[in-house]
């Protein structure tokens, strides 16, 4: 089988549904599908990541005629699924696509379109009470039951909880423009007792400077990671964590 996957990752939007698309890509991969990435963003950081994976990068060249440029991408390749995971893509754009008969899986998060997409999957806490425009044909998965997650983060054994915590780990994912995270280490100065912090930095946050000089200087332990490839060992060493959503 083969899946064309239309999403983008940049530092405005974001890198969350570039990563939930390779993890969903990776299992593709690991029962023998060939996945495909259409995107209109081509940033090295973005195409370092998806060389990790072992599937083909393809740029959108032209914004005013994207549609019809996808589909013809579509059609030349044999694509068996479009998994669409983009904010910007709307109801015209993938009723153009089942017009040309082409199987379209959407990965939603707010409910906010008509959707003529054959599947719709949103992992998201409490989304089975989510309102939702769609086709009669349109199924949908929904709920923490299909949450997208890499096999390194699914194969990590249940955690224990402490009492205590003397590791806390904080992550913005891809960017942090607004650098929340320097915010929140200053708010962690301000504890009588404060925890060793890990802090990972995403490929397109603008703060990893400042965020290491912080630490250099700050009254407590704080270790600045820039995109590491472990999360799941990192995630096993913490108590708790404060992530973006």
């Amino acid at each position: 089988m083969k899946i064309a996957f239309r999403v983008d990752a940049s530092k405005d939007i974001g890198f969350g549904h570039l990563a939930r698309c390779l993890a969903l890509s990776e299992e593709f991969t690991k029962r023998g599908h060939k996945s495909f990435f259409f995107s209109k963003y081509d940033d090295p950081e973005i195409l370092k990541k998806i060389k990790e994976f072992n599937v083909e990068f393809y740029k959108s060249l032209s914004k005013e005629d994207e549609i019809n440029e996808f589909i013809k991408f579509s059609k030349d390749k044999d694509i068996d699924w479009i998994i669409i995971d983009n904010y910007n893509i709307d109801s015209e754009y993938i009723k153009n696509l089942k017009k040309e008969n082409l199987k379209v899986l959407s990965i939603d998060d707010n409910s906010l379109i008509h959707y003529f997409s054959d599947i719709v999957v949103n992992q998201n806490v409490g989304s089975e009470n989510f309102s939702f425009s769609f086709e009669k044909y349109t199924k949908f998965l929904l709920g923490t039951k299909y949450v997208i997650l890499r096999e390194e983060i699914r194969a990590i054994e249940g955690k224990k909880q402490e009492k205590k915590v003397t590791n806390l780990l904080i992550t913005m994912g891809g960017t942090d423009n607004d650098n929340f995270i320097r915010r929140i280490l200053e708010i962690i100065n301000e504890l009588d007792q404060k925890p060793d912090v890990t802090v990972i930095v995403g490929p397109f946050n603008p703060h990893y400077e400042d965020l290491n000089e912080y630490a250099k200087k700050s009254s407590f332990k704080i270790k600045i990671l820039k995109s590491p490839n472990k999360m799941s060992e990192i995630y096993s060493q913490s108590n708790i964590a404060i992530s973006a959503g």
